[in-house]
Formats: C-alpha cells, structure tokens, sequence
C-alpha cells in the first residue's frame, strides 16, 4: 500500500475514495475509526494502482472558487458604491 493523499478535508477523502471506487480501485482510509475524524486523514492504495490514483486526484482536486473580487467590474462597482456611500454620510454629518 502507497499514501495517495493526506488530508484534513473529510469531504476531499471521500470525494477521492468514491472516484476509486468507480474507477475499480480498492482503497485504505483512517477516517472515521472511532467515529471522530482524525487530524490528518490518509488514503493509501496499493503500489500499483498508485498512478492511476494520482491521475484520478489531480481530476478532481478542488480548484479556488471564482470570487468576485476577481472580476474587476464587480469589485470596481463595489468600492465605488462604498465611497460614495462614505461621501453621502459624511456630507449629512456636516449639513
């Protein structure tokens, strides 16, 4: 057996173990041994299925959400909105 992924992410650990499964790969995990999830779960198969693994991990490895902080537009339109919201209230503060 080779260490395929080490993780604290549960739902990564299953997502991973479950894409195995479908692919026909027989996998070993520590979670959930007592019922409480470990610090680090691993998940090991064996030696020659580990390339087949890693192809399978890099498939579905979480990819960072697109923020909207990304998209240029939107953060524009939201810190323009902010200062003007700063003017307009400081404006009533003095008036």
């Amino acid at each position: 057996m080779r260490e395929l992924l080490r993780t604290a992410s549960v739902s990564q650990a299953e997502s991973l173990r479950v894409a195995l499964e479908a692919e026909g790969i027989a996998s070993v995990s520590n979670a959930n041994l007592a019922g409480v999830p470990p610090g680090a779960i691993t998940l090991a198969v064996d030696e020659a299925d580990f390339e087949r693994g890693q192809a399978i991990l890099r498939d579905i490895q979480v990819t960072p959400s697109s923020r909207w902080v990304s998209h240029p537009r939107i953060a524009r339109s939201v810190i323009l909105g902010t200062l003007m919201l700063a003017v307009i209230i400081t404006a009533l503060c003095f008036l």
